[in-house]
Formats: structure tokens, sequence, C-alpha cells
């Protein structure tokens, strides 16, 4: 463990830095009527109804989102600060999973850092670790790395108790976000691809985890058959084969470059729904993640473990993998998956770079060094998104303006309860939209059926 000391404390050291503005953060949006107490009664009919209570979002089947929100809510209260720590927590112990799987998988110490370094250096993750609604999701990523972990202990110790732990992971992945359906595939790949297991082999271990997949598969569609059409925010999925792989395309070109931020000329008000190289950023984005390709293959393909040749291509079909649902919901927020696999082969690279470098001599140090600098330039303009981002998120940044509006003016008071209306009016206090003496009007009344929402 000694050897793995420096490395964790210096990622650990590099994410506080990077997250220390959002201690100052308050809620933001939905986190108003999401981080909240939730009675015994809304909780249960979370297993057999709508996954959120007041029925203002798509419907689906999430029972754990209001169980883990109602669990932590019990633990530690409203507190933003409390609930910001609780967060970053979590995004570590995120980012120390990602590490301690690299490296399990052979693919080395190197390889293993500069995995994580890249994940949460990404661009889109100051979304899930500055918006605290989004903590699912740092759940989520929890969730996958323990089930991959688990799954590989129980391929080199052959230990029940291993692949149960495998299977309960999945079980609370489905359970909380549908995103996960996509986990089970995405451990027999990693038998296959990494472990080199026989697919016959893997046909017992494996049946299981899709036989869970299928049941919660069809339990899910018989909750949400008879529901009502509640709003429906994601536009109905494409209906030609050309939609769908241009709609996936960019969604995969976004989860390489992650350099979209707030910057959106057409709906700067909830500027997650960028597609395609729009700018000088996204531009420098797509030339570093090619450059770094094609000048570190070489090395990758020559020196350090073969654990990292099997552990990029297992990353790459992740990615693959995970982008289907980015592409079924396209939003910037939601590549909180697939950045694990941009993360892994971005780092599996660098590695490999850094390798190409230390053993090779005179001219054959040019395509290593290449390759560190379009990693270089691919590090800095995530950094430049992930700061873009955590700028308009903070308090006075026009995102947390506008969505603060959006709570005032268009619905969403009748769902906030006292405790967060307090916090609301407090950050709005701080920021100069709200007088001293002035408060917010308190619903009356029943809500509306759902809010407007833009």
């Amino acid at each position: 463990m000694k050897k793995h000391f420096l490395p964790l404390i210096l990622l650990a050291l590099t994410a506080l830095t990077l997250s220390l503005p959002i201690l100052r953060y308050g809620y933001l949006l939905e986190d108003y009527y999401y981080l909240r107490s939730y009675s015994p009664g809304e909780i249960i009919r979370t297993f057999h109804s709508h996954w959120e209570p007041s029925m203002i979002e798509t419907k689906g089947f999430r029972p754990l989102h209001s169980v883990h929100y109602a669990f932590f809510h019990l633990l530690i209260g409203g507190d933003p600060l409390s609930n910001q720590l609780l967060a970053l927590g979590l995004h570590l112990a995120g980012i120390f999973l990602l590490y301690a799987f690299v490296n399990r998988c052979g693919a080395g110490r190197s390889a293993a850092f500069w995995s994580a370094l890249v994940y949460f250096c990404l661009g889109t993750t100051a979304w899930q670790i500055s918006w605290l609604v989004n903590r699912q999701h740092l759940l989520l990523v929890i969730f996958l790395l323990s089930s991959l972990i688990s799954y590989d202990s129980y391929l080199t110790g052959k230990s029940g108790w291993a692949w149960a732990a495998a299977f309960v992971f999945l079980l609370l992945a489905l359970l909380l976000k549908e995103a996960a359906v996509t986990f089970p595939l995405m451990i027999a790949a990693f038998a296959l691809v990494v472990r080199k297991r026989p697919l016959r082999s893997q046909v017992k271990p494996l049946l299981p985890l899709f036989v869970l997949l299928a049941a919660f598969l069809s339990y899910r569609a018989a909750i949400l058959k008879p529901l009502p059409d509640v709003f429906i925010h994601p536009p109905p999925p494409p209906d030609t084969p050309q939609r769908i792989f241009a709609d996936y395309g960019h969604g995969l070109l976004a989860s390489l470059l992650q350099s979209h931020g707030t910057r959106d000329p057409e709906n700067r008000d909830f500027p997650v729904y960028a597609r395609g190289v729009r700018d000088v950023r996204c531009l420098l984005a797509l030339l570093a993640i090619l450059g770094l390709a094609a000048a570190a293959a070489p090395a990758l393909c020559r020196y350090g473990p073969a654990g990292n040749r099997r552990l990029f291509i297992f990353a790459l079909i992740l990615l693959l993998l995970a982008n289907i649902m980015v592409a079924a919901w396209y939003r910037n927020n939601r590549l909180f998956i697939s950045s694990l696999g941009v993360a892994m082969m971005v780092g599996i690279l660098a590695a490999a770079a850094f390798s190409g470098l230390a053993a090779s001599r005179g001219t054959g140090r040019l395509l290593p060094a290449a390759a560190l600098i379009f990693f270089c330039l691919y590090l800095t303009t995530n950094l430049h998104t992930y700061l873009e981002i955590q700028q308009g998120l903070r308090p006075d940044g026009y995102l947390a303006k506008t969505w603060d509006g959006w709570l005032v003016e268009e619905g969403y008071l009748p769902w906030i309860k006292e405790e967060q209306l307090l916090l609301l009016e407090d950050q709005m206090r701080r920021t100069g939209r709200l007088g001293p003496g002035e408060s917010l009007p308190r619903a009356s009344g029943e809500p509306r059926s759902r809010p407007i929402v833009k």
C-alpha cells in the first residue's frame, strides 16, 4: 500500500483544490425540492409508482432516488455545506475506486493515476460535483466500479461473496437510475476482454445478472404503463436510422471532447444540450484527443504491460455502451458514465507516452513528447470548461440566478418546503436580489398539476 500512498494523496489534493469553490454554493434548481425530508408514504410509493413524489419530472422507476435523499437528509439535514461535503466525499470515493480498478487490471500505477486525474478534470465533471442533485450520478459511478471490482474478485478468486457483492451493486444501480441497464454488458465485456475468460465459462455467473436486468425492465414497464404522461422533457426518440446515428455520433463526440461549457448562444438559460464542434475550444479539444491517440498509439503497442492494451479496449467498449444512454437523452451533464471510459482511454495513452519517453532515445522521443503536449492541451481545454461551468453555477453566476428566477416565477415554489424556501431567500439576499426585510411569497392552496419549465 505504501507505493499507492503518494498518488492517492496527490489525487485527493488536486480534487479538493478544484472543488473548494463549491463549499460556498447553495442549492440549485431541483436541489430545492429533492434535498428534503421524505415521509414513509412517499418512499413506499416510489417502489410502485412514479420515482418523484410530486410527479413534476419525466416518469420513471427510480425508488432508490428518493430513498437515498431521505437517508442522507435524515443523517445530515438540509444544510448546503453539509451536503456539499457529502458530495465531495462521494466524488473522492469514485476517484479512488477508479484508481484501484485501473491498477487492479494490471495497467500499472501510472495509468491508474492519470486515468483518475483525467476523470475529475473533465469539463462536465463540474456538473456532477457542483450541482447537488447530481449526487445520484456520483453514486452510479461508485456502484459501477464496485460491481466491476467485485466481479473481478470473483473471477480471480472464485469467491461467492464477491459475486454476490457484484449482484447487489448492480441491483442498487438499477434502482437508482435507468442508465444502469448497460452495466451487465459492461461487466460481461470486462470478463471477456480484460480477464480473457472464454464466453462459455461466463454464461453461468453472468446469467443471473441479465435475469435481474430483465426482471427490472419488466417490472418498470408494468409500473409505468398506467401512469399519466407527466412532463416529458426529452424529445421523442429519432424515428430514422440516420437520425439515430447522428444523435449517437453527437453524444460520442461530446463525451470525447467534454469541452461544451455554459456558453450557448441559442439558449443561455439551460446550456447542456450542446452538439458538435462549435468554437475554438472544441476544435482544440478535438485536435488534442486525435493528436494524443495518434502520437501515443505506437508507445501503447510497444511499451508497458499488456493490461494497458486490454483495458484500453474495454474502456472503449464502456464508452460505446454508456453513450447509448447519453444519445437517448442528450445532455452534457449525462456524461458521468461515459466519462469513465474517456478517462481510462486518455489516462492509458498518457501513461504509454511517459513510458515511451523514458524508454526511447534521440528522435524516438519525438512522438511520445508530442503525445504529452496533446495530453496537456486536452487537460487545459477541459479545465477551462470545468471552471466556466463552476462560475456559472456559483450563487451570483448567471445560471444560478436564472434558475432561481424559474423557482420564483414559474411555479416551482409550491413544491419547496419551508426549510428550503428559507435557503433560497438567504441566497437571494446574499446576491442582492432580495432586500433585507423582503421575503418570497408562500404558496396557498394546492400546487399546480406541474410547473412551467423552459
